[in-house]
């Protein structure tokens, strides 16, 4: 058996296929990403402002979603790749005070999870029945700051259930002062000074 010599092998031939290999690579990426954003220029759809019209835009969104293959993002737990489709649904909301009371059913906008945001809109859009005003009424009379972490998500709580019932579907109309005296009721318990002086004041 005869050794080769180092200085026969070609090193520069070994360098300039790997580089072509490499230059091939980069180009599949960049068609790739060309790819995937011209799938997610999806069209625009009817922003969804009344309780109402929800149903006709559930079905619009979803044959949308479907046409680029995207609707297993919000009709099952898809986990892959979630933020454009979440960014697309709240997009076609019209009305920023139904982001407010979505925070109030647990909501989060940091966890960009299409399933959560759409499920927690057909809540939203399709929760008015009596029995749910009633199971709403009665959390509202029964709520308390210390079962919360924190005040801002007392006050969301609040927020929510108070506009809920408030609603004009609503089939309870209560008093502002009805909700003023459920909410004091609520941090009595842990703010026993602010819930005395704010009873002298009213």
């Amino acid at each position: 058996m005869v050794d080769t010599p180092l200085s026969s092998i070609s090193v520069g031939a070994t360098d300039n296929a790997m580089m072509a290999l490499f230059q091939q690579f980069l180009q599949n990426q960049a068609q790739l990403i060309a790819a995937q954003a011209s799938k997610r220029q999806l069209p625009l759809i009817e922003k969804i402002k009344r309780q109402e019209d929800f149903p006709a835009w559930r079905d619009k969104l979803i044959r949308v979603l479907q046409r680029y293959d995207l609707d297993k993002y919000v009709l099952t737990d898809w986990l892959d790749d979630r933020a454009d489709v979440d960014d697309y649904l709240q997009a076609a909301v019209g009305d920023l005070k139904v982001w407010t009371i979505l925070q109030g059913m647990g909501w989060k906008a940091i966890d960009l999870d299409p399933k959560k945001t759409f499920d927690k809109l057909t809540q939203y859009f399709e929760g008015g029945s009596i029995d749910g005003l009633v199971t709403l009424l009665q959390e509202f009379a029964t709520i308390r700051r210390e079962t919360f972490a924190s005040m801002e998500s007392f006050q969301a709580r609040i927020n929510y259930l108070k506009n809920r019932l408030q609603a004009e579907e609503s089939a309870f109309k209560m008093p502002d002062d009805g909700y003023t005296w459920m909410t004091l009721k609520g941090i009595a318990h842990e703010y026993p000074d602010l819930y005395n002086r704010s009873v002298i004041a009213i």
